[in-house]
């Protein structure tokens, strides 16, 4: 019998074309993930659809600026979704403005949630003043739950440190909520530089040097 799930893995870069279904995999991932969901109810259809706006303007200013998403796909289906921010990278100042100005009204939404979670969810996630100069950020390594288990998370996690574990960068960057996470990322060279506790939010600061 015909298994998809199992299909060939191709990693590629994401096109603005289609960063919603890059974000709808990553929704539907991050849904049950801890930090997310410390201040957000991904379950509820009106604030995952503001939410979905706003990781759009996210991505399209990330590929605007030369951050790299890549994408996991089968088939040409997306099944994973990893972005980075690199050192180098300037962002549009001018575009992420007008993007926000543009999509206000519905980001309005989010204020509650944000201003109810901001200080704890800063003072939990804020990079280690211990880190080296000069790092990327991993800020998202997602995968759709239906997919997860048949390496795509790997191949992902591989394919950013082949083309960005260089000599001019220090390391790559984490932070994860997830206790099951930090043994994930262990088992490829991440090391838990430190763990920070704020209002019961827990974050793990993870660093893979350039070695």
């Amino acid at each position: 019998m015909y298994n998809r799930r199992y299909t060939k893995i191709e990693i590629k870069k994401l096109i603005p074309d289609r960063a919603d279904e890059a974000v709808e995999v990553m929704l539907n991932a991050f849904k049950d993930e801890a930090l997310t969901s410390s201040w957000l109810d991904l379950n509820e259809p009106k604030l995952k659809k503001t939410y979905s706006v706003a990781v759009k303007i996210i991505y399209i200013i990330h590929l605007d600026s030369g951050d790299p998403i890549y994408i996991a796909t089968q088939e040409d289906k997306i099944v994973g979704v990893a972005g980075l921010k690199t050192p180098g990278a300037k962002k549009n100042i001018f575009k992420a403005v007008f993007l926000l100005f543009k999509n206000l009204p519905q980001l309005l939404r989010l204020l509650p949630a944000i201003f109810k979670a901001a200080r704890a969810l800063f003072e939990a996630t804020k990079p280690p003043t211990s880190l080296p100069e000069n790092y990327c950020t991993l800020e998202v390594l997602a995968v759709d739950p239906e997919q997860q288990g048949n390496g795509t998370g790997r191949r992902l996690l591989e394919h950013v440190h082949q083309n960005h574990l260089e000599n001019n960068i220090s390391g790559i960057y984490l932070v994860t909520g997830e206790d099951k996470n930090v043994k994930i990322y262990e088992r490829f060279g991440y090391k838990v530089v430190e763990k920070r506790i704020a209002k019961g939010i827990e974050a793990y600061h993870m660093f893979k040097a350039n070695n």
